[in-house]
């Protein structure tokens, strides 16, 4: 976690490392910005970002990526995980100790062998479920739906550049008024 967080014009930005297992050096890092600079400890806090650590290394990289893994280990716990769902965190895994056939989940992302059981994974998702309960997610969404929509713009102008069309490339505002299939054939356009 050597990632420098600093005050920007609409508040604190800082982060919370919370220990998930703490046997096994998981943590979930929640990156906040506190908005009230005139009384900070008073300041309504917005989520920014979640990340899950193994031991000082970044495990996801986005929000995006932290609910792929935490959605595993919910399945995981509810016995709906299996070798179908391997993903690029989890290997799903039966082991045999003292006769007993075993399910677990392959950490992929530790350096040394690491096996999840259903209890490891259930106790994960409540902590993570009660970590970060009262905070809003505002910031969060707009933060995703921002960097959404400046792809689209992005991917728009250059269509329009490569193929030497000249037209009105849509305003982020104009973007936001469109769905999906409107900016698909947008992007399909020759």
């Amino acid at each position: 976690m050597n990632e420098n967080f600093n005050l920007d014009e609409h508040g604190e930005i800082y982060c919370e490392r919370i220990s998930l297992l703490k046997k096994y050096d998981l943590s979930l890092n929640l990156v906040f910005q506190r908005v009230n600079n005139k009384h900070p400890r008073l300041g309504k806090k917005f989520l920014l970002d979640v990340q899950l650590y193994h031991l000082d290394n970044k495990v996801t990289s986005d929000y995006t990526e932290a609910v792929l893994l935490k959605e595993s280990l919910l399945h995981f716990g509810k016995n709906l995980f299996t070798e179908v769902d391997e993903n690029e965190y989890f290997t799903y895994s039966i082991q045999t100790v003292n006769k007993v056939k075993r399910t677990s989940l392959l950490c992929k992302f530790a350096s040394k062998k690491l096996y999840l059981g259903k209890v490891e994974a259930k106790t994960m998702v409540s902590i993570w479920n009660q970590a970060m309960f009262g905070y809003s997610f505002q910031k969060l969404l707009e933060r995703k739906a921002t960097k959404s929509i400046k792809v689209v713009e992005g991917e728009m102008k250059a269509l329009h550049k490569s193929q030497n069309i000249i037209c009105n490339v849509p305003t982020t505002s104009e973007v936001l008024l469109m769905n999906a299939s409107d900016i698909d054939d947008l992007l399909k356009e020759k």
